[in-house]
């Protein structure tokens, strides 16, 4: 039986990553697998590292997005998926990949999750999670520099530099495709939607 794709999206710091988790968590051990957006920059590493720093990671090319639905089509299907693995910190892939298992649920989150038609006409049910802007940026901060490797002063300039611009031009605008808008602080009960939406799989 094919799976079914759950896509996430809404700003960066909105609360997707945790909803996807929850869900998870909520469906059950081997019911649901994450295929993070952020897995999916493409590699720069034959650019210098000022570049790299430079380099705007929330305009969709940044994406490969190619990768991602194939990765996405691979888990509907039923088949193993090959996942790169991305330092956040030097702003490039490693050699190492990972391999997701199948599972009757595929959830996609990210910023881009409802721009990219090629998956949200995939998805049962798309959901845009939203939160303010100087929320989204404290928990950049608190992330990036604890996760990530990067200092306060670098996600702040990035923040204004890409991320806001991105969001308007590319984010925001794709909240118009949602099957469900919850703010952060409603996440237990876009979850329950979620889950009585994916009833029976």
């Amino acid at each position: 039986m094919r799976a079914s794709l759950v896509a996430i999206g809404g700003p960066s710091c909105s609360g997707k990553t945790t909803l996807a988790a929850m869900l998870a968590d909520r469906l059950g051990e081997g019911k649901a697998v994450i295929l993070a957006q952020d897995s999916f920059y493409r590699d720069i590493a034959h650019l210098p590292l000022a570049e790299r720093e430079r380099h705007n990671f929330d305009a969709p090319e940044a994406v490969d997005v190619e990768a991602l639905v194939s990765a996405a089509s691979c888990l509907l299907q039923g088949r193993p998926a090959t996942v790169p693995v991305y330092d956040f910190a030097r702003h490039c892939r490693i050699e190492k990949t990972r391999s997701l298992a199948p599972a009757p649920v595929v959830i996609v989150e990210g910023t881009l999750a409802l721009h990219w038609s090629g998956i949200r006409s995939a998805a049962r049910i798309r959901v845009y999670v939203d939160a303010d802007a100087t929320v989204c940026l404290a928990r950049r901060i608190e992330r990036d520099v604890a996760e990530r490797g990067r200092t306060r002063d670098s996600v702040v300039a990035q923040w204004h530099a890409t991320v806001l611009p991105m969001y308007d031009r590319f984010v925001a605008p794709s909240r118009r495709h949602a099957d469900v808008i919850v703010e952060q602080d409603g996440l237990a009960d876009a979850l329950g939607v979620v889950c009585r939406a994916l009833s029976g799989v």
